[in-house]
C-alpha cells in the first residue's frame, strides 16, 4: 500500500518500523533473527524509521509515563519529518503510538489498515490490551481498510466507513520465476505439492500428512519460518524448508505443481483472505485449501479444489484431481484484477486521505 501511495500521488512516507507491543514469551528466546527479513527493496519515498521499546507496553497500558520515557523521542522524528506540511496518518497496529498519534490531533486524515484480526495472534494480558488499542483505534480514524469480509463487519459497528480491498498478488512475482523451469534437473523427479508461509497454530498437521500418507509417489514441500511443535515421525515424503526471501519464496512456488492451503478453521483463521492464493493461481498452480475465511467465497474458482472433510478417499480425489489440472490461459478470472496495484486502484478515498487532488 505504501509503495502504492508513493507511485502514484507522490507521498512522501516516512515507516516506522513495528516494535513490541505485547508481554514476551519463552519462544521469543528461540526465534531466528531473519524469520521476518522478506529482503524487500528500499523505496526512495519511503523513509524508514527504527524504534527500540521494551517489551512492556500491556502492564503500562498506554500511561502518560509510558509515553513520556519511550515514545517522545520517536514522536518528535515524526513531527520533525512532517514540519509543516499537511500529513495523514496510516495505522497498520494497533498500539500504544497509534493511540497518541491520535490525540495529538495534527493530522489531515487518518485509517487503520486492519490485515488480520489482530487480536486473536496474541493471548492472556496482551490481548486484552490489544483489543482495547485496536477499539480506540477503529472507532477514532477516519478510515478503516479491511482485507476480509469477517474484518468488514467486524469494524462497521465502530466506523461507519470501513473499505473492503481483498488481498492481492505482487506482479513482479512472474518476472522473478521467468527463468525458473518447473522442470529443472535438480527439482525432485516426483510432483510437488508446497506451501510457503509461516507453519504455526493454524497450520493443518493432520491433512498435511494424511496427504502424504495417501499418495505416497508425491513431495510435499513447507517453506517458512516453524513458530509452533513439528509432530514427530513426518511421513518421509514431507520436507520442512528454511525461511527465505520474497524472491526465494517466488522460485519455490514456480516449482510447484499444486500449491496448498492447508488452514484449520479457527478464530485466527476466520478473517484471512490468504495472499499465497492469489501468488499460486498467478504462477498457473492449482490450489488445494481447506475451507476457512474468505476461502469459503472463492469455491469454484477454477484451479481451485477445496478440502472440507478428511475421508480418505475423497481426500485422495481432490490431490489426484488437482495434480491433473493444467491451467489454461486466462482461467485466472482475477488475474489483472488482484494485482497489488489494481487492488488499490479500486480505493476511490485515497486521494481524499491524501489530501491530493
Amino acid at each position: 500500500m505504501m509503495r502504492y501511495l508513493a507511485d502514484t500521488f507522490g507521498a512522501r512516507i516516512l515507516w516506522v518500523d513495528p516494535f513490541p507491543a505485547r508481554l514476551p514469551r519463552v519462544s521469543d528466546i528461540f526465534r531466528q533473527r531473519n524469520v521476518y527479513n522478506q529482503g524487500t527493496k528500499e523505496h526512495p519515498g519511503i523513509q524508514i524509521c527504527s524504534h527500540r521499546s521494551p517489551p512492556v507496553e500491556p502492564l503500562a497500558n498506554c500511561s502518560k509515563m509510558y509515553q513520556k520515557v519511550f515514545l517522545r523521542k520517536l514522536i518528535s522524528q515524526i513531527d520533525e519529518f512532517i514540519g509543516t506540511d499537511t500529513a495523514s496518518l496510516g495505522i497498520g497496529k494497533p498500539s500504544c503510538l497509534a493511540k497518541a498519534l491520535l490525540e495529538t490531533g495534527s493530522f489531515h486524515r487518518s485509517f487503520y489498515d486492519a490485515m488480520d484480526d489482530y487480536p486473536e495472534f496474541h493471548t492472556g494480558i496482551s490481548q486484552k490490551y490489544i483489543v482495547s488499542m485496536e477499539n480506540h483505534v477503529a472507532s477514532h480514524v477516519d478510515d478503516v481498510f479491511v482485507s476480509s469480509h469477517f474484518l468488514r463487519d467486524k469494524f462497521i459497528s465502530r466506523n461507519s466507513r470501513v473499505h473492503l480491498v481483498p488481498n492481492g498478488y505482487d506482479s513482479a512475482c512472474a518476472s522473478v520465476t521467468a527463468g525458473v523451469n518447473n522442470a529443472d534437473s535438480t527439482a525432485p523427479s516426483r510432483p510437488i505439492l508446497g506451501y510457503v508461509g509461516t507453519i504455526y497454530h493454524w497450520f493443518d498437521w493432520q491433512l498435511v500428512i494424511l496427504i502424504a500418507e495417501l499418495v505416497p509417489d508425491i513431495v510435499i514441500q513447507l517453506v517458512g519460518p516453524v513458530l509452533g511443535e513439528i509432530p514427530r515421525s513426518l511421513p518421509a515424503n514431507i520436507s520442512i524448508l528454511p525461511p527465505c526471501s520474497n524472491v526465494e519464496a517466488a522460485r519455490y512456488m514456480k516449482s510447484f505443481d499444486v500449491g496448498l492451503i492447508p488452514f484449520l478453521r479457527n478464530n485466527a483463521t476466520r478473517a484471512v483472505d490468504p495472499i499465497k492464493y492469489y501468488e499460486y493461481r498467478s504462477l498457473g498452480l492449482p490450489v488445494i485449501s481447506t475451507v476457512f475465511g474468505d476461502m469459503a467465497y472463492k469455491d469454484g474458482d477454477p484451479g481451485l479444489f477445496m478440502v472440507s472433510e478428511l475421508a480418505p478417499e475423497r481426500l485422495r480425489s481432490v490431490v489426484l484431481s488437482a495434480l491433473a489440472y493444467k491451467s489454461a490461459p486466462g482461467d485466472f478470472s482475477l488475474h489483472e484484477t488482484s494485482t497489488w496495484a489494481s487492488r488499490f486502484r479500486q480505493v476511490d478515498v485515497f486521494s481524499e486521505i491524501l489530501g491530493k487532488p
